[in-house]
């Protein structure tokens, strides 16, 4: 189990899900962009609740583990998806030039690259 921390408060969660909170929420801060996530946790009465908070740009967010023995809180589904997400979000969607539109770039007239 793992406390996942944050401005709104902390959550203890299971370890799977709060590294993929981590993990997912370092992929878009380096893209500067945030998401609402929700994510399972445990209360202090012991009873299984959800929290929905921002993570991502400008969000501090921590993840601390547990010491002491407890029953894991799984849910594959919210891991799954958050790791996924940070997948897409670290994809690069560029591409190298192809050879026309290199060929492009040598038209430019060096006078009008110099005026700007």
């Amino acid at each position: 189990m793992k406390l996942i921390t944050s401005r709104v408060g902390s959550y203890l969660t299971g370890t799977e899900i709060a590294d993929a909170v981590m993990r997912y929420g370092l992929a878009l801060a380096r893209k500067q962009e945030l998401d609402l996530i929700e994510i399972p946790f445990v209360s202090n009465d012991g009873s299984v609740r959800r929290a929905q908070f921002t993570i991502g740009w400008q969000v501090e967010t921590a993840s601390i583990s547990r010491v002491e023995p407890s029953d894991e809180l799984l849910e594959a589904d919210t891991a799954q998806s958050l790791n996924a997400k940070a997948d897409r979000v670290g994809v690069v969607s560029a591409r190298p030039f192809s050879a026309e539109e290199l060929a492009d770039f040598a038209t430019v007239q060096i006078d009008y690259v110099e005026s700007c």
